[in-house]
């Protein structure tokens, strides 16, 4: 089983008729393979042309892409066939910080005619990974990726909204999430210095059941 942690930056789309199927479209892709350890294999990413929107000042201040950058990368099905062949056949699972990337991916699909083409490969295999972060730390608001990371003590990678430095952050999660004994020590003493309101008053409370599901979810084949 090898894990996937995937990242995407998007901008929105510019025509109004698509927009009703569409509200964006991807301008980056970006992922980090883990093997059946979590350890580290490969990175992933790719420039992705918008056919429907046009860069913006605001887009690029965020993201750092610029309208060079997507000007000849390939459309959104080259890109996608590229990111499938790049996981491979192996059994694999893909993990994201909030559901909006895949939600993103099958309103896409559906707006350019590919649903068909990705509907098995997109639906069947992720697991939102701020979610389950939730539930482990029993936090009751989604948490950012940025807070997410401050919270386990890990330094920030690169750039946030990148989709290859996001994705790499969001993987450092995963590595800290699914092995006890390190989200004990990392978290532990984080919880009052940001004073965040859990679902229950002590750690082994918080840890308990749900610390032992999340660790069945994410090895579960």
């Amino acid at each position: 089983m090898q894990h996937i942690i995937v990242d995407l930056e998007f901008i929105p789309v510019s025509d109004r008729t698509l927009r009703r199927k569409c509200k964006n479209e991807v301008i980056e892709i970006g992922a980090v393979k883990l093997d059946e350890n979590y350890k580290y294999v490969d990175i992933f990413d790719i420039f992705v042309r918008p056919e429907y929107s046009l860069m913006t000042g605001m887009i690029t201040n965020l993201t750092g892409i610029t309208e060079n950058d997507i000007l000849t990368a390939p459309a959104f099905d080259e890109a996608m066939d590229k990111f499938s062949q790049w996981i491979g056949y192996e059994k694999y699972r893909i993990y994201q910080w909030s559901d909006n990337d895949r939600e993103q991916i099958i309103s896409e699909c559906t707006a350019k005619g590919l649903e068909l083409k990705y509907d098995e490969f997109f639906c069947k295999h992720w697991i939102d990974l701020q979610r389950l972060y939730g539930r482990i730390s029993g936090i009751f608001r989604p948490v950012s990726l940025e807070k997410a990371l401050d919270s386990l003590s890990i330094e920030v990678r690169g750039r946030m909204h990148r989709a290859r430095d996001d994705a790499e952050n969001t993987a450092s999660i995963l590595q800290v999430i699914r092995n006890r004994s390190e989200f004990d020590s990392r978290f532990v003493p984080i919880i009052n210095i940001m004073n965040i309101q859990t679902h229950t008053s002590t750690l082994g409370a918080i840890l308990g059941d749900k610390l032992a599901e999340i660790y069945k979810l994410v090895e579960a084949s």
